[in-house]
């Protein structure tokens, strides 16, 4: 379980490449948590994503009906089927913080509900 008072506001605004793209930051905080995420390669292709994101959860996590604090996030970019893109749900559960090059926004903040750019796959939480 992760503790409720994870340090964030600092990476705001970081570079998308800086944190270590989307997974990179996941394995940020949840380091900061006392949670370690095994390191994986970042395959090239969407197809390879999806498959790492989906196989990694189901293995490793929890599937859970609806976002709670510190939840891993699954994305998919608008226009695609596969799911490329992690993040974490925010304290409040309104929000959720990930890193993304679109628009070179980095490490940024977004609502759970109507994201512009993407589509929420599921909340997952990890069990390791």
């Amino acid at each position: 379980m992760m503790p409720a008072n994870i340090r964030y506001l600092d990476l705001l605004g970081h570079s998308w490449e800086s944190v270590g793209r989307c997974y990179g930051l996941l394995r940020l905080l949840y380091a900061r948590g006392g949670v370690i995420l095994p390191e994986v390669e970042d395959p090239d292709s969407p197809e390879g994503r999806n498959e790492l994101i989906i196989t990694r959860l189901a293995e490793s996590s929890d599937i859970l009906a609806r976002p709670e604090p510190w939840a891993i996030v699954s994305v998919s970019l608008l226009g695609s089927k596969f799911v490329t893109h992690v993040g974490a749900v925010l304290p409040g559960c309104r929000r959720f913080i990930h890193a993304i090059e679109f628009d070179n926004r980095g490490v940024t903040t977004d609502r759970i509900t109507r994201l512009r750019w993407g589509r929420i796959r599921g909340f997952y939480r990890w069990i390791g």
